[in-house]
């Protein structure tokens, strides 16, 4: 498959691939939550793991199953029950199925996305403790900007992972990571360690206590991994 990659001039932050490889990263992505060429590697790596992991093909045919068993619980239930009744019970059930099965199996895809383009990015050279740092960083704008300085809520009823449990998972696959690196004969990683740094610069945010309302946190660029810095500034 020919990998092809698009930049789309949006706000937004977020990248996507196609079923074809076609792989589309918005400059909302690279401008407030990538601080490097490390992190950009593993967003693109991500999105190509998608891709060698046949996620598409796998929502298909979960999209598939959920129609059907929309289609046969709206029968029975209209079949037992009066209209009414029958409507409300088969909405319902339809927001249950997505709700236990779609996106906890959402979720599940994309944390084995983050782990083979974990492992694409090592294989590349890369510097693969910038993923854990990546989800790091992103967790501390997350959670200033939407929670005022606390923990991420609502995960449950998202598709995707919290960005705190994602560095938490890539951090304990680093070890692993970086010996497939060096298995490639990559130059060793260098110090300091820009999880260590993130670290020390959330334990920093952290002293500061609550954060007020309309807070920003911008993630600023690095060009030399490890050398981490955020600014905190008010509307």
């Amino acid at each position: 498959m020919v990998l092809k990659l698009s930049v789309v001039h949006s706000k937004q932050a977020n990248a996507f691939v196609l079923p074809n490889g076609h792989i589309f990263v918005y400059t909302g992505m690279i401008s407030e939550m990538v601080q490097n060429e490390h992190q950009l590697a593993f967003i693109l790596a991500h999105e190509i793991a998608h891709v060698l992991l046949k996620h598409s093909a796998e929502k298909c045919s979960k999209l598939e199953f959920s129609v059907t068993f929309n289609f046969l619980a709206t029968l029975l239930l209209f079949m037992g029950f009066g209209d009414l009744f029958a409507f409300v019970l088969s909405e319902l059930s339809s927001y249950l199925y997505t709700l236990v099965v779609e996106q906890p199996y959402s979720r599940l895809m994309e944390t084995e996305a983050d782990e083979v383009g974990l492992m694409l990015m090592a294989r590349a050279c890369y510097d693969v403790r910038e993923a854990c740092a990546l989800w790091k960083l992103v967790t501390m704008k997350v959670q200033v900007e939407n929670f005022g300085g606390g923990k991420e809520v609502g995960t449950f009823f998202s598709t995707h992972p919290s960005f705190e449990s994602r560095a938490r998972h890539l951090g304990a696959r680093t070890e692993e990571a970086n010996r497939v690196r060096m298995g490639r004969h990559c130059a060793p990683l260098d110090s300091p360690d820009p999880v260590e740094s993130v670290e020390k610069i959330r334990a920093k945010l952290d002293s500061l206590g609550p954060v007020e309302h309309g807070t920003k946190l911008e993630i600023l660029k690095d060009d030399v991994p490890g050398r981490k810095a955020i600014k905190l500034y008010k509307l």
